[in-house]
């Protein structure tokens, strides 16, 4: 079971991770939106690729929003590329552990 600093550290950067990930789709939607198209096909445009993004990883946590799958929720996150090792730093040791272990496991 994680500390309760890291679950509430968890509780909080989750959200700004969740937001910064969803960032990278903008530019995208941008152009879509800014493209010579009709109204019509720019809706229906825009509304497919929001309806795929929406299944983004960020959203599609392995576990519950819990205590006790934070480790398992933090794994997937990184293995999806929605935060790196870095985004880890104000976690406790246990926790940055865990996670260098599991990704170098994972890349073997």
């Amino acid at each position: 079971m994680s500390k309760e600093s890291d679950w509430k550290l968890f509780s909080t950067k989750y959200f700004e991770w969740k937001n910064r990930y969803l960032e990278r789709f903008f530019p995208d939607y941008k152009a879509i939106l800014d493209s010579d198209d009709t109204a019509t096909d720019k809706f229906f445009e825009l509304k497919e690729r929001i309806e795929e993004d929406s299944r983004a990883p960020v959203f599609r946590l392995p576990g519950r929003f819990s205590r006790n799958d934070m480790y398992m929720n933090i794994i997937a996150l990184l293995n999806n590329g929605v935060i790196t090792l870095d985004d880890l730093s104000e976690f406790s040791d246990e926790v940055r552990d865990m996670a260098r272990f599991n990704i170098c496991e994972r890349d073997q």
